[in-house]
C-alpha cells in the first residue's frame, strides 16, 4: 500500500445572492437554482461554506457559498485508491454546529476560475457528511464513501464540492437562518492549514508521496 498527499492545484468559492419580493421558501428555492447575482471567490485566501436566508417582513433575502478544489491526482499514476481522506481546517465559524456535504464537482473546465455558470455542477449524492463545531482553527478529516473514492482519476484531476446541509437537503427554514464558516484555502503561505488529500492506494506505485500545487 502507498499513501499520497495531494495539495489543489485550486480552490475557490461560487455564490449565489437573492432578495425576492415573495416569500423564504421562493428565495432558498432561487438560491439553489443559483437564479440571481452569482459571483466566484477565487483569491482572498478563504473558501467559505455557508447558508444564510433572513425573512424581510415577509421578503426572503439570502446567499449560498458552495467551496470547489480541484486536485491533480495524476501523481498516483493510474493506481486506484482505497481510501480518500479530504482533509480540511477551519478558519473562522459562526453558529456552530451545522453541517457539510461533500459532493462531486463537475465544471466544464480544468482551469481557474471556472466560471459563475458552473454553480449548477456540484452533484446530489453524498461523498460524506460531517458537523463542524463552533472552535474555530479545528482541522477536520473527513473520509468519504465509496462514490467519493471511484470520484478520483488516478491519471488526471479530480473536483470536489462543499454544500451547506440546508442546500443540499432541500431544507427551507421557517425563521431566519445564518450558519457560515470559511476554510483555510491552498492561498495561505505554507501548507499546515491547506486543504489536501490523502489517498491510499493498494498497491506502490505513483510518482511520489505529495504533489505540491
Amino acid at each position: 500500500m502507498a499513501e499520497f498527499t495531494i495539495y489543489p492545484e485550486f480552490d475557490g468559492t461560487l455564490r449565489a445572492l437573492t432578495w425576492d419580493g415573495t416569500s423564504m421558501q421562493n428565495a432558498h428555492d432561487r438560491l439553489r437554482a443559483g437564479d440571481d447575482n452569482l459571483q466566484e471567490h477565487t483569491t482572498n485566501g478563504t473558501l467559505e461554506a455557508s447558508y444564510t436566508l433572513i425573512d424581510n417582513s415577509g421578503e426572503g433575502y439570502g446567499f449560498i457559498y458552495r467551496p470547489y478544489l480541484k486536485f491533480d491526482t495524476s501523481v498516483l499514476s493510474g493506481e486506484e485508491p482505497v481510501s480518500v481522506d479530504l482533509v480540511l481546517t477551519t478558519q473562522d465559524v459562526n453558529n456552530a454546529p451545522h453541517g457539510q456535504y461533500v459532493v462531486a464537482f463537475n465544471p466544464t473546465t480544468t482551469t481557474q476560475p471556472v466560471g459563475t455558470d458552473e454553480y449548477d455542477n456540484y452533484g446530489s449524492t453524498s461523498f460524506a457528511y460531517y458537523s463542524i463545531t463552533s472552535i474555530a482553527d479545528t482541522e477536520y478529516t473527513i473520509s468519504l464513501n465509496q462514490g467519493g473514492i471511484d470520484e478520483v482519476d488516478p491519471s488526471g484531476d479530480t473536483f470536489y464540492g462543499i454544500r451547506h446541509w440546508r442546500d443540499f437537503t432541500d431544507s427551507c427554514p421557517t425563521v431566519d437562518t445564518g450558519t457560515d464558516n470559511d476554510y483555510y484555502a491552498s492561498e495561505q503561505a505554507g501548507t499546515d492549514k491547506d486543504p489536501h488529500l490523502v489517498v491510499t492506494t493498494a498497491d506502490g506505485g505513483g510518482t511520489g508521496f505529495m504533489a505540491m500545487f
